[in-house]
């Protein structure tokens, strides 16, 4: 009974998503639906605040998403937030992007939208979206071939990614590992190890810096800290999310210089 139960609850859920699908769909002319451009790949903004307490993310990777302007956002007049096919707001459009992804959509272009990525980090997890804008002009139209080696290199990338990350938070969970015996110089050779990675867990940086200040070493603190501020070089999350996170991190480089000018008096 409870299998059947669940089978109906299923299906039911299939359906309105298709629904929901075919009704957002049926706003775009399709007529400027013709050709697809190269996609683009932005961060998902405030993911986490629409978390469900319960059911984590309302979505998975590979999920199609719907985008619609949100012209009575208090905080932004051209925001775009993202809904999942259930009608659940899931996050918005990154700031720098929202007006000109907003001005196409209000022109009948059609961005098809899914879910790349999801790296849910405590702190500052991470969701990736590609988004496909489709139009009815053909002057740069990418060919199936130019798509097929797009997806190709951007799969390659994603696992290369996914994996560096992975053995850096390996890495830092055995530095957590020995510093919760005690043994300091051990996590710290650890923590060492994990921002050597591009793709690092924010935990090894904070761990170095909060042992480098306590033993008063501002040199490894500073090299550190210029370590956590390269490595957002290589993100490929959107540039609002990227200068929010780097401006707390140079607060930290600001203090330690200051302690260290101190120190050196």
């Amino acid at each position: 009974m409870i299998f059947n139960r669940k089978k109906k609850i299923k299906a039911e859920i299939e359906r309105k998503e298709k629904e929901n699908l075919d009704s957002y769909l049926s706003y775009f002319p399709t007529e400027k639906m013709k050709f697809q451009f190269e996609p683009s790949i932005l961060e998902l903004a405030g993911a986490k605040y629409y978390k469900n307490e319960n059911l984590g993310f309302l979505f998975k990777q590979g999920d199609q998403v719907l985008l619609f302007q949100e012209p009575d956002n208090f905080h932004d007049k051209n925001a775009v937030k993202v809904v999942n096919l259930r009608g659940q707001q899931i996050g918005h459009i990154p700031k720098d992007f929202a007006e000109e992804i907003g001005n196409d959509l209000e022109n009948g272009y059609y961005y098809k939208v899914t879910i790349d990525s999801i790296i849910d980090d405590l702190l500052y997890p991470y969701i990736s979206l590609i988004l496909i804008r489709h139009s009815d002009s053909e002057e740069v139209k990418v060919t199936d071939e130019e798509m097929k080696e797009f997806w190709n290199k951007r799969n390659a990338e994603k696992e290369k990614r996914n994996e560096n990350f992975n053995k850096s938070f390996e890495l830092s969970q055995t530095g957590r590992e020995y510093e919760s015996e005690g043994e300091i110089e051990k996590a710290l050779e650890y923590f060492e190890k994990a921002i050597e990675f591009n793709e690092v867990p924010p935990i090894a940086f904070k761990r170095l810096t909060i042992h480098y200040r306590k033993n008063k070493d501002y040199d490894n603190e500073i090299r550190v800290i210029n370590r956590w501020l390269e490595t957002y070089d290589f993100s490929p999350a959107n540039q609002d999310l990227i200068d929010t996170k780097t401006d707390e991190i140079k607060k930290r480089l600001k203090k330690a210089l200051e302690l260290k000018e101190k120190s050196e008096k």
